[in-house]
């Protein structure tokens, strides 16, 4: 099992090519990197077990997380499938083609609300919370919100004024982000209102 940075995994494999490895299957952890490629490099099955959870060296990952897993040997796919199922995890057989949607789907959830988090805390701290609450405080926030719509459908899920259609408070909350320092919040405030607008329009054409 390979467990290093995309950058690395590919020089990492070909190393494999020059070594005694007949008989050896490998799998590699990356979400993005091709399974394709890395078993053309390394001259044996290769296969991919990647974890839809945080990773951060500390935090295990949760019974029945989603693992996408990608194999192109059938017999290395069953492997794969039992050690997931002996961890406790839940499978997904990922098309190689269809790595880096799956990757940029966990990267948008996953990293790019950080920057949400960093707006919201400025704004938090703008109206007078110190930033170690502000940031607990929302991130408690934000929990709240993921677990909500863990159960039920995204439009099911929304709260507040888009949800709402309070065109006042949204129209403050404009007029706030055109005169406030933070880069780019105007033009991320629209863009994302108006994709929850195309969401409660799903909602209502059912």
């Amino acid at each position: 099992v390979l467990a290093l940075p995309d950058d690395d995994l590919l020089s990492a494999v070909a190393t494999l090519a020059n070594a005694d490895v007949s008989g050896l299957v490998l799998a590699h952890l990356s979400g993005s990197a091709s399974t394709t490629t890395l078993q053309r490099a390394a001259g044996i099955p290769v296969g991919r077990l990647h974890p839809l959870a945080v990773l951060d060296g500390c935090t295990p990952i949760p019974e029945q997380t989603m693992m996408a897993c990608t194999a192109l040997e059938p017999s290395l796919r069953l492997t794969l499938h039992a050690l997931a199922h002996a961890l406790g995890l839940q499978l997904f057989d990922l098309d190689d083609d269809n790595r880096i949607a799956y990757h940029l789907a966990a990267s948008i959830v996953a990293n790019l609300s950080i920057a949400l988090l960093d707006w919201g805390c400025a704004l938090l701290q703008e109206a007078g919370v110190d930033e170690d609450r502000a940031r607990v405080a929302l991130s408690d926030l934000l929990k709240g919100t993921a677990e909500k719509t863990s159960r039920m459908p995204l439009p099911a899920a929304m709260t507040g004024p888009v949800a709402r259609g309070d065109v006042q408070t949204v129209a403050a909350h404009l007029g706030h982000c055109a005169t406030h320092p933070t880069g780019d919040l105007d033009s991320a405030y629209r863009l994302l209102s108006t994709h929850l607008l195309a969401i409660l329009g799903t909602k209502s054409a059912k």
